[in-house]
């Protein structure tokens, strides 16, 4: 999708589909992210968020940088509950989530809907699950991250009967990408605690394991993994056409290898604290452009920040 509202001069939208292009036409090595690092120091220089030589937390960045691709396509449309066939933002990266607590008294709670592009959980919150789950002989990805987000959720009786009450997430729909942001509390961890927190992380995902009353097939792999360590980024990202888990650490690009194994490896003896975890449907289906802008319309930028 070429069209969209495209603000002149400092367009995250235009950048993204020049590094896109950039990646399929170029014969160079590495691709020149200048251009998106310009936009995103403009757009958000009214926030003191992402500007140039400044280090900010790159699951928000993702986490804009969707809100932005919504913004685009979208002519105007609420962030929150976007229903457009062609937002990429909303069909394939948002997740709708309904939260409501449920009392052993019966009582419940009014269902409380909203939409997350990324998932936040905190590593000492699924670390508890992990010491749980030795009680409950599970070693299940799925089921520590829904144990680590009910954690982190307290919970009171709508009626305030004093009875034992929990909250429920319930999954409307099953977006093809899910993003997994992970919280630590410290920046400098252990190397025993990076090493048992990123052996536990999954290749897999069931969605109808990590919330409820999802109603299709919902099994996302294990894609990209975004890592800290000492005031700097590296990216590792499975290759579709081989399987095989590439890392991006600036301009240098290297295979790791063809398991996880091998990125488990190379986190641990890199003090690599994982930050964003990136799960897909390998059987993915393409957008739906049919509502998609006919032409690319100029708008100024006050109207984006």
């Amino acid at each position: 999708m070429r069209n969209h509202d495209c603000v002149e001069g400092s367009c995250i939208y235009c950048a993204l589909q020049d590094i896109f292009r950039e990646f399929k036409e170029s014969d160079e090595n590495t691709l020149n992210p200048d251009m998106l690092r310009l936009t995103l120091a403009c757009s958000f220089q009214d926030q003191d968020k992402f500007q140039l030589g400044q280090l900010d937390d790159a699951a928000e960045c993702y986490e804009k940088i969707l809100s932005r691709i919504h913004f685009h396509l979208s002519g105007g449309a609420s962030d929150d509950f976007c229903s457009l066939g062609h937002c990429i933002t909303h069909v394939k990266f948002a997740m709708s989530l309904i939260q409501q607590t449920l009392c052993q008294c019966s009582a419940t709670s009014e269902p409380l809907p909203y939409v997350q592009l990324v998932d936040y959980v905190s590593t000492l919150s699924i670390m508890s699950a992990i010491e749980c789950s030795k009680m409950m002989k599970t070693n299940d990805f799925s089921e520590l991250l829904r144990y680590a987000f009910n954690y982190e959720m307290s919970s009171t009786c709508p009626l305030k009967c004093g009875l034992k009450s929990r909250t429920v997430r319930t999954l409307v729909n099953c977006p093809d990408v899910v993003s997994i942001g992970l919280i630590w509390n410290s920046d400098q961890p252990d190397p025993d605690h990076i090493r048992e927190f990123v052996s536990t992380i999954g290749e897999h995902v069931t969605l109808h394991k990590v919330c409820f009353n999802t109603t299709e097939s919902s099994v996302r792999e294990l894609v990209g993994v975004v890592c800290y360590y000492f005031k700097h980024y590296s990216t590792f990202f499975k290759r579709s056409k081989d399987g095989r888990w590439i890392s991006f650490d600036d301009a240098s690009v290297s295979e790791i290898g063809d398991t996880w194994d091998k990125v488990i490896d190379k986190c641990c003896k890199g003090k690599y604290q994982p930050l964003l975890l990136i799960y897909q449907n390998k059987q993915a289906e393409l957008i739906n452009t049919k509502t998609a802008p006919k032409k690319t319309s100029f708008i100024v930028k006050c109207m984006c920040v």
